[in-house]
This record gives C-alpha cells, structure tokens and sequence, in this order.
C-alpha cells in the first residue's frame, strides 16, 4: 500500500465513508505501521497531537451516530468497541513515548564505535564468460546479452532474463546470483519466476531454459520463489541437503552452511521435498499451503509454521516468534553484516517481537533485551551477546 493510499484510507474512515472492505484494509495497514514503528515518525504520520484528536473526534461521532441509529444491544457492544478503541490511542501515545525514552537511554547503554547500518539492495553477477557485476553500482539498463537472452537491470533495481533469439541459446551456460552480508535482491528468470535472494545467498542457474527437459537451480542461502506454472516443464531447486521439486507456486528455502537443517516453507501451491541422495519416494515428503519441510540429517519433518513469520524478511522485517537465540543473531549478522561474540552460553533464550529491517541495529538489540535474558555491546562491527 502506498503513502498516498493509507491516507485516503485513514480520510475515508475519519469522515465515515469507507466500506467495510476498505476499513478492514486500513486496520491491516495501520496494525502494520504499529509493528513497524518504535518512536512516532512526525513525518510520516503528522503530529502526533492531532492525529489523535482526530481519531477521538471521529470516534465521537461514531458514537453519537450509533445512539441514534442502533438498538441498545448494539449501542452498548459500540460503546465498549469506542471505549476500546479511545484507550488504544491514549495508550499508543503512551508507547510511542515509552519506546522513545527507552531508545534514548538504551542508546547511551550501547557502546557503538562504529554506526552500523541496516542492509540493502545488492548483489554480484557472474556471467557464462566469467565477467563479474557488481549490480550494486552497475546502471539501469542492458547489462549484458548471451545465449540469446537479454539481461537488464529495471529502474527499482530488479534483474530481468528476456529471451531474444531461442536459436542462439546454448545448453549447460549458467549464471549466478550472490548476494553479501547486507545484501538482498530480486531476479526474474528466463521462464518468468520471479526469486527473491535473502543476504548471503547464491543462486545458480541457466542463462535459457531453452532445450532443457526441467528448470533446475541451486540454492546456497535463503530464497523466495514465485514459479511460473508449466506442468510440462517442472521446477527443481537443489541445495546441498534437499531437492525441491514443483510445478508452478510460491515457497520459500532457507538453506545455509553455518546451520544445520535446510526448511522449505509452501505458501502456496504443493511441493515435494527429498533428502539429497535418496532413491525412490520412501523419504519424499508432499507439503501442503502451510507446512514446512525441515531436513535435518537426512531426514524431512513437516509441521505446521506461521509464514507470515517465515517470509517477513521478505517484506523488509524481523519477525520473531519464541526463536532461538542463536537463529536470531545469525539473522542479524547477516543483514547487519556483522560477527556475533558470545559472551555467555544464551541458552534456552527465546525471543519474540517484530521490527522493521531498516531500523538501526540498536534498535533490534534493544527489542531483544526486553526479555531480560541476555544483554548486548557492540564494538565496531562486533556484537557481544551478554547475560
């Protein structure tokens, strides 16, 4: 949603003329911006004193509207939703001064010699020839042509395989994708899947699917996938655990070296997942929209999971929910491109919250610290994770 379009919103249901579609639309992105924001953004969001004298009056009217037009049943389940609703902006007006104050102090608690800045849009290509570039710095535009295929950077930054000349396509010529610590980018395919690259990450694959009996990449890191559909022509990603095979949908892989399992999540769609060097369907496992395949060892198992919670990063979040600590800070140390030292065992820490990506870093420790169970000083680009 669009700055333009919240406020429309938020105008609509300030003067009663939004349908009810429309104010379910604004409740999601208004519950958004409250995930997304620890300090009020005077900017973004105006002064804070008006808009919460807007929103009480609106509420007054809402009220007064309902004692005319409703029954008393009604009226007395209204005024409990106004009551409710007139505590949540005193309250929020509370938290956003809480958050302030306690960001202030936490900022004087950290010892950070050195700023350290969220991550961003990047990445490394390598061409069939060997030739590297860096996309990062490279211009919007024809980057390169090969087998056919014509490669361009668009004007927001995403990298796009169009095929020109089938004739000239060349099997067994692949290209690949990586991105940094600190780094994430997004790619279209020659076939049209679109892949989302998650910070150090690599994805290989051909520069044209041309002549090819199946769509196959490789997958070191984390990846969201959107799949074109063609039931002729299956889509496989092999990491160095698993193999996933589909036909058209949208999932995603979390596989990287420094841990131990390999998980694919299905959004939606249906997926089979295969430990690396299993023979026959014994050990393939069919995920169903919400499951996630997780190998370990060898072998798959499926559960249920939250995947808003496993593709926030794709929607430029954190999202925690009872995470392991130490999964935690491999997340941050990748996007914050940064080395984690443990200064005490941080065992049985779970954390729970939900942060915006482009927050500082102090910001996202601070959050984890209200757990009380573990502590953070950053030295340069070193984290000390304490009791």
């Amino acid at each position: 949603m669009t700055d333009r379009e919240f406020k429309e919103l938020a105008r609509k249901c300030h003067d009663n003329s939004a349908s009810e579609e429309e104010r379910i639309a604004f409740d999601h992105a208004y519950h958004l911006m409250l995930r997304r924001y620890t300090e009020w953004d005077k900017e973004q969001m105006r002064d804070e004193e008006t808009v919460k004298a807007e929103i009480y009056q609106s509420l007054t009217q809402r009220v007064i509207l309902d004692q005319e037009n409703k029954t008393p049943k009604v009226k007395k389940r209204r005024y409990f939703y106004v009551a409710a609703a007139v505590v949540l902006v005193v309250g929020l007006a509370g938290l956003f001064y809480f958050s302030k104050r306690e960001a202030n102090q936490v900022q004087q608690q950290f010892a950070v010699k050195q700023e350290v800045v969220p991550g961003k849009q990047g990445a490394t290509l390598i061409l069939a020839s060997g030739e590297k570039i860096v996309l990062s710095s490279a211009n919007k535009g024809q980057l390169a042509q090969e087998a056919g295929v014509i490669i361009t950077k668009t004007a927001d930054g995403q990298l796009v395989y169009e095929i020109k000349n089938q004739s000239d396509s060349k099997k067994g010529q692949q290209n690949t994708l990586s991105t940094n610590k600190g780094e994430t980018y997004q790619v279209r395919l020659p076939d049209g899947s679109m892949v989302w690259l998650n910070a150090a990450s690599t994805l290989k694959y051909p520069v044209s699917f041309s002549g090819l009996k199946t769509r196959s990449v490789e997958l070191n890191g984390e990846a969201y996938f959107e799949v074109a559909k063609n039931e002729a022509f299956p889509f496989i990603v092999h990491t160095d655990r698993e193999v996933v095979k589909v036909l058209g949908t949208h999932f995603n892989m979390s596989s990287y070296q420094d841990e131990s399992f390999s998980r694919t999540t299905l959004i939606e769609g249906k997926v089979s997942v295969s430990p690396n060097g299993s023979s026959g369907n014994v050990h393939t496992k069919i995920l169903k929209p919400g499951e996630q395949g997780e190998v370990l060892q060898g072998i798959i198992e499926v559960r249920k999971v939250n995947t808003e919670e496993v593709i926030a990063w794709k929607n430029d979040e954190f999202m925690f929910n009872n995470e392991d600590i130490r999964s935690v800070m491999n997340k941050i140390s990748r996007w914050y491109d940064v080395e984690i030292v443990y200064k005490s065992s941080a065992k049985n820490v779970l954390i729970w919250g939900s942060i915006s990506r482009f927050k500082s870093i102090t910001d996202v420790l601070k959050l984890i610290e209200l757990t009380g169970s573990v502590h953070f000083k950053v030295e340069g680009r070193r984290v000390l994770v304490m009791d």
